[in-house]
Order: structure tokens, then C-alpha cells, then sequence
């Protein structure tokens, strides 16, 4: 079997989906006011100016409205606690359905224009395992899942020839009594969260909506027992409006350029603790864009053999010339689903990058797959948007060592890719992202308990210790996911044919010779034992790292036995 074909068998694996956030901009900035700090991300050439009125007398405005007095609190009604929840990908939206049944009122802010609004460059397919289940097995929406996904347990990679040959392949099941993953297209997968949300009188989503300023109240303003902070929103119509949002809590779901983390550096002065440490990985800087089709796509010209949505299909290509060469590959969709997603993935200098034009991208297909019918499976409009489209980029591996702010009476969490973001490699963007929605809900639980408090019902203090506990409990295990994501399998995409051989030497002498032979010495690659949801992150990390210290001693051991042979070999011929 040749090493490609090896890799290909390994993609299918893995649950290899496109988990990160697209950038807000180069432009953003922060501004701080007279009357307190406030974090407000601006572009260049735009204007935006608070009310007259101090954060306090607008505070007490607020409070005096008919939504906001139940905050407050009255002798028939007990007060509840609001948060802003910044960011409605799966993070925010899990995070919300986690505080709405613990009795919070619940504002997301979502800058998509609606629901149904297309996402250009986040039309990508989840594999949702074990650790994002976790989260769903709490609210019984993993059923949902089960519906509108495909099992990973079950589907099947087809390898599409430059002949319009079909070879499928079943991918082997490392461990079947491991609850299986399942393949799922984003938006299906955020419609199971949106509804959970809309089932909760208590929480609702804003959209069209962007994050334009978090303030603190001083604390010589006299608003104990009241929100501490006041959030700005700005709905993008064609006259922008300003709304504004009572909070005690404000989550930061908002991606990797987290404007709410950069509240929360400016707020604090932390800019070390907020600033994203950076891991350098082969993977890194690669460019991407997405084209959509039919779920049931014809696979060749005679138009005998189509698609079949739950299966996956590698594309190749004779094409080998480095800058034009490609690779489609398309992930498993739901039965129910019309339209699936081709992901064309190349180094920066490909020639892909530089077109701009429909025919251009149109030619380039038909000459890269000259086995497909290029013009039955890409509409006109399609090739277009790809086209005209910027696309993504995969990031370096990062994570930020604070996940929290609790500084100047602001309480500010942080989940999602706003802490740890990653080249798709690992497949375990949506599931480390929900994992931190159960470490925080985890950390409110424990402190409530602690506190002897009804749910519905936190103090700042109780916050801020919520927030202290969830830094304590889950910053290593964000910590561990970037540098397992570094090393995991940077080498599946169209890069270095060293590199790739190299790692692969890696991959099999860890996982199929040393921790065969002395499984109490040494452990898999972290690819492997990603998959074990029963190691924390943290866990998998320093398990590899061990491993990593004691091949380095036993190369070291090898390379004196060796040379020790080589010298009596020497020295006894000489003799002789």
C-alpha cells in the first residue's frame, strides 16, 4: 500500500473537520472613556458615541424598565442574574442553554444578519465524539444527533480515481465499545442548539448584532446587588441602531479574534495572561476554501454512479505540478441534507489563490478532475461565489493562558476558540469547545452547592469564584489540546513529502511497535489517544511527552550499543 493511500485511510479515521473561526479584522481596536473602562472593537473610519449619561444613570435606567425589574428583585419575585453571551457558534449557543436552565436570563449576540444566513467560510462538517456528547447527553440532545448525523461507526471512504475508478474503503474501529462519533454538517448541528435555545422562555438570540462596548460600573457608584456591567450592541441596519445590555456575566464565544478577550486584557492589564501563545505546526498558514453541491453528486460522466450523502470521497487528481495540483475532499452529510461541501485545501502559493474569476476556477477543475463532469456538479453562480470569496486560513495552534476575568468587578468567561483555536487536524475543535461549556457549568454547580444558594440566584463573589475554579480546572486541558493539535497529524494536506514521511516513521513506531511491545513504557500517538474521551486532554499531553523523553533514551542506549559494536567490530579487524 502506498504511504498516500495510508494517509488517505487515515483522514477518513479521524474526525478531520474544519473547526475554526474566521477573522473579524485587522482593524479592531480599543477605546477607553471617562466614565470607566469599556472595551469598543472599531474599524478604522466608522464613529460610535455612548448616551450622555454616566454608566450608573444609565444602569439605573435600565433597571427601571419593565424587562429589567425582575433582576432586580421584589418581595413577590426573587432577582435573577443576566448574562451576555457574545457569539452564537456552538460554544455560545451550549454555554446559553447551560445558564438559561440554572434560571438565567440569557442575551446571545450574533453578528450573522439571521439563522439561515450562509457562511461562506464555516460551511464545514463536525465530528462530534464522545467529549462534545458529554454536553448533549446533559440536555438529551444527543438523540438529534443520532438523527441528522451519520455514525462514524458506519460510514464509508470512496476513493475517486483519475480514471473515474471507485474504490471503497471501510475504516477500521479502534475501539468498539467507544460510543462512536458522528459526522454532522454545521448548520444542522447549530439548528439542534438554536432550537434548544428557543424551547427556553429565558434566553434568545439577537442577530445582525456586533459587540460595540463593555463597560464596568465604578465602584463608587453604589449599585451593589446589581449587574456589574452594561454591553453595547450595535444592529447593523441600514441606519445602525445602539442597544444596550444589563449583564452579570458576559461569555465570550466570539472566535479566534475574540473581541471580548481583548475586553478582558484591557480591563485587567493582563496582556500576557490574554494574549494567545502561539505553537508553530507544518499545517499552519495553509489556505482553504469551500464549494457547495449536491449531496448526490454525479461521480462520473456517464452519470451511471452518484453520491451517496453518508459516505465520504476523496477526489484525486493527475494533476501532480505542486502549485496546480488538487485534492477534493468531501466529509459525510445527512440523508436529509441537499447540499454537501468540497473542501479544496493548498499552500498559499497555489495557483487556485490567484484566480478571481468563475471561468478561471471552472477551467481549473475541469483540467485538475478531468473525471468528473465539472459542469453538472458546480453551478455557474457556485464557481462564482468561490471565486469572488477571500476563503480561510488554518491558524497556528493557540491557546491563551486565561480563560476568565473577574478584575474591576467585570466577570467575563471566556470558551470556544476564544481560548484554544487549531488547524482542523485533530477534529476536536466543536468537542473541546463544548467540553469547556461542561467544565464552566461543572465550576457554577460546585460553587452553588458550596454557597447553599437556589441556582438562579449568584452573588458577583460566587460568580468570580465560578470563574476562579473553571481557570484552576480547565486552562491545562486548553493548554494540552493546542500542543496535541501541533503534533497530532499536521501532515495530511499537500505539503512536504519529507515531512509527511518522516512523521509517519513517528506515528508507526509509537503506535505500532513500542506501545505494542512495552505498553507500560510507552503510549500511542496523541492522534490515537485523542480518541479516548476518558483522557483529559492535560492527560494525553504529558503521557506524550513521556513517551517522547524515553525514545530519546532508548535512541541514546541503541546509539552507544551500536557504536560500541562498530568500535569492537573495528578494533578485531584490525587485529586481525
Amino acid at each position: 500500500m502506498s504511504l498516500d493511500r495510508v494517509f488517505l485511510s487515515l483522514f477518513c479515521f479521524f474526525a478531520l473537520s474544519l473547526a475554526r473561526s474566521t477573522k473579524i479584522g485587522s482593524e479592531a481596536g480599543v477605546r477607553l472613556n471617562g466614565n470607566g473602562a469599556s472595551f469598543f472593537p472599531f474599524r478604522t473610519g466608522s464613529s460610535f458615541r455612548h448616551p450622555a449619561a454616566s454608566p450608573a444613570k444609565r444602569m439605573a435606567s435600565l433597571l427601571s424598565t419593565k424587562s429589567n425589574k425582575a433582576r432586580v428583585g421584589t418581595a413577590m419575585a426573587p432577582p435573577v442574574n443576566n448574562a451576555v453571551v457574545v457569539g452564537a457558534g456552538p460554544a455560545g449557543l451550549a454555554t446559553a442553554i447551560s445558564l438559561a436552565d440554572r434560571g438565567w436570563d440569557v442575551t446571545i449576540l450574533e453578528q450573522r444578519k439571521s439563522a439561515n444566513a450562509r457562511e461562506v467560510t464555516k460551511s464545514y462538517v463536525y465530528s462530534v465524539d464522545a467529549r462534545g456528547q458529554a454536553f448533549l447527553n446533559r440536555y438529551n440532545l444527543t438523540s438529534a444527533l443520532v438523527e441528522k448525523g451519520v455514525s462514524g461507526n458506519n460510514f464509508t471512504l470512496t476513493v475517486v480515481g483519475t480514471d473515474g475508478s471507485l474504490a471503497p474503503r471501510k475504516p477500521p474501529v479502534l475501539d468498539p465499545n467507544r460510543p462512536p462519533s458522528y459526522w454532522i454538517a454545521r448548520e444542522p448541528f447549530l439548528q439542534i442548539l438554536r432550537d434548544a435555545i428557543e424551547e427556553r422562555p429565558n434566553a434568545k438570540i439577537i442577530y445582525n448584532t456586533r459587540l460595540a462596548d463593555l463597560e464596568v460600573l465604578p465602584s463608587d457608584e453604589g449599585n451593589e446587588g446589581n449587574p456589574s456591567m452594561i454591553v453595547t450592541g450595535i444592529e447593523m441596519k441600514s441606519e445602525p441602531e445602539i442597544k444596550e445590555y444589563l449583564a452579570d456575566l458576559v461569555v465570550g464565544a466570539d472566535g479566534i479574534n475574540s473581541g471580548v478577550r481583548s475586553a478582558c486584557r484591557k480591563l485587567s492589564g493582563d496582556d500576557e495572561g490574554f494574549t494567545p501563545q502561539l505553537l508553530p505546526s507544518p499545517s499552519s498558514g495553509l489556505r482553504y476554501k469551500i464549494l457547495r453541491i449536491p449531496s448526490r453528486f454525479p461521480l462520473d460522466k456517464t452519470g451511471n454512479a452518484r453520491a451517496s450523502p453518508e459516505m465520504a470521497y476523496a477526489i484525486s487528481s493527475p494533476v501532480k505540478a505542486r502549485k496546480k495540483k488538487g485534492r477534493l475532499g468531501l466529509l459525510p452529510v445527512g440523508m436529509n441534507d441537499e447540499f454537501r461541501t468540497a473542501n479544496v485545501i493548498q499552500p498559499k502559493d497555489h495557483e487556485i489563490w490567484n484566480m478571481k474569476e468563475g471561468p478561471e476556477v471552472k477551467s481549473w477543475l475541469e483540467k485538475t478532475f478531468p473525471q468528473l463532469p465539472v459542469g453538472e456538479i458546480f453551478t455557474e453562480k457556485e464557481i462564482e461565489t468561490f471565486a469572488k470569496q477571500r476563503g480561510g486560513e488554518f491558524p497556528s495552534p493557540q491557546f491563551v493562558p486565561r480563560l476568565q476575568c473577574s478584575d474591576s468587578k467585570a466577570n467575563v468567561v471566556l470558551v470556544g476558540d476564544a481560548i484554544h483555536a487549531f488547524p482542523p487536524d485533530i477534529g476536536q475543535g466543536v468537542n473541546a469547545a463544548l467540553e469547556d461549556v461542561v467544565a464552566f457549568e461543572d465550576a457554577l454547580d460546585k460553587i452553588t452547592a458550596q454557597e447553599s444558594r437556589e441556582p438562579s440566584v449568584h452573588t458577583s463573589e460566587m460568580i468570580s469564584k465560578t470563574l476562579s475554579t473553571y481557570q484552576e480546572e480547565r486552562a491545562p486541558d486548553v493548554k494540552g489540546v493546542a500542543y496535541i493539535a501541533q503534533n497530532g497529524f499536521p501532515y495530511q494536506y499537500s505539503q512536504s513529502v519529507w515531512g509527511k514521511r518522516l512523521w509517519f516513521v513517528n506515528f508507526i513506531l509509537r503506535t505500532f511497535i513500542l506501545s505494542k511491545l512495552f505498553p507500560s513504557v510507552f503510549d500511542p500517538n496523541v492522534f490515537i489517544l485523542v480518541q479516548n474521551n476518558k483522557l483529559r486532554y492535560s492527560e494525553i499531553w504529558t503521557r506524550a511527552q513521556r513517551t517522547t523523553a524515553r525514545m530519546k533514551v532508548l535512541g541514546s542506549i541503541l546509539a552507544v550499543a551500536l557504536g560500541t559494536f562498530w568500535l569492537r567490530a573495528f578494533l578485531f579487524a584490525g587485529a586481525v
